[in-house]
């Protein structure tokens, strides 16, 4: 199961949840600058820079369109909010929703199965979504609720058993798949003007 998935590369660790957070929610004329997301408290100065990069080698975040240079081609650019489909996107979802389906490998693995490989006119019991991602019975038990909260999944009983659909209809499916998407064709951009 190594398919792409780029919103799991977006929110895949704290770090990268607490800049999208920030930049999400700053006043979009805001510039920053790597020293004072450190003082901020948010990462240290090395993961924030390795999440950003620099104008010559950009960073995941600004590849996906999350975070922008005020002056890419001078010296001592800034860090600002960029006007991207990417950022429209996250301004309208539940982040902190989003980021727990991602937030541990568990979830990280079981929402890629159901994103990407669990059929919608199916249904699946603990021991097959083990066999599918390899995650152990008590870490699905553990973390499909979180699943379910989100709307991604749902709970049903077949012939007296537990097992979980995927529900592609669902906000939380459309929402993930868009942003999908928008993350895909940001990253694709910055590496055909690069």
């Amino acid at each position: 199961m190594s398919d792409p998935l780029p919103v799991e590369e977006l929110f895949r660790t704290p770090t990268r949840r607490k800049l999208i957070e920030t930049f999400v929610t700053a006043d979009p004329e805001t510039v920053f600058r790597k020293e004072e997301l450190h003082e901020q408290g948010i990462a240290s100065y090395a993961k924030i820079n390795e999440n950003v990069g620099t104008t010559e080698n950009p960073g995941p975040l600004v590849m996906m369109g999350v975070i922008g240079f005020t002056n890419p081609d001078g010296p001592m650019s800034r860090l600002c909010v960029p006007d991207t489909p990417v950022m429209n996107l996250l301004r309208e979802v539940d982040r902190a929703e989003i980021g727990n389906l991602f937030e541990t490998p568990a979830t990280q693995k079981l929402t890629r199965y159901f994103l990407l490989h669990a059929s919608a006119e199916q249904s699946y019991t603990y021991t097959q979504i083990q066999d599918a991602t390899g995650v152990s019975q008590s870490a699905i038990r553990n973390n499909v609720p979180t699943i379910i909260e989100t709307g991604l999944v749902s709970q049903v009983y077949t012939n007296g058993r537990k097992e979980h659909t995927v529900h592609r209809d669902s906000e939380m499916y459309q929402t993930l798949n868009e942003l999908n998407e928008a993350i895909y064709e940001a990253y694709t951009a910055d590496a055909q003007s690069a």
